[in-house]
């Protein structure tokens, strides 16, 4: 929706409708805004999560427990456990691509069995932590390089193109 509103806005702008430099300072702050709500909210859960903010402890999506995110905290803190006992050679370069249950598996079936039962988990539910077991650091910041590469593309032709913001 603010892809659109801002396509429309550049548009009025190259037809001389709008002054668009004068909403430069707005469009700053609320980049700035978008930037810093993701620090924040993690800054946010871990105070909620350690008890230093007991007036929100009641929040649920602020309390970071093993039942959080319909069990996403439990399989979270279970891949971070697992990966930190991987050998050197499996942190660098992963366990390969689904490859994440053998490795859960070996690691600790019982904590597993008891969360869930004969279910099998296959993968962190994070992107982000199952590309780091699939693939390992080096891996992981390769596809990372993935995002950032497209990003900055993105911007280059945003900047010339600004109606490519809106699809």
């Amino acid at each position: 929706m603010i892809g659109v509103f801002y396509y429309f806005v550049c548009k009025a702008d190259k037809g001389g409708g709008w002054e668009i430099q004068k909403y430069q300072k707005v469009r700053k702050a609320f980049l700035w805004v978008l930037v810093a709500s993701l620090p924040i909210s993690i800054i946010l859960i871990y105070f909620v999560t350690t008890g230093s903010l007991e007036s929100l402890k009641g929040v649920g999506y602020l309390n970071f427990d093993k039942y959080w995110g319909n069990a996403r905290g439990f399989t979270w803190m279970f891949t971070a456990d697992l990966f930190l006992q991987f050998p050197l050679f499996n942190k660098m370069f992963g366990v390969g691509p689904d490859c994440y249950a053998p490795a859960a598996l070996d690691f600790n079936h019982e904590v597993l069995w008891a969360q869930w039962g004969n279910d099998v988990l296959t993968n962190a539910h994070n992107e982000w932590f199952t590309a780091l077991i699939f693939f390992g650091i080096v891996g992981l910041i390769a596809y990372g390089g993935i995002f950032i590469s497209g990003a900055a593309r993105f911007a280059k032709k945003a900047y010339k193109e600004p109606f490519l913001v809106a699809l």
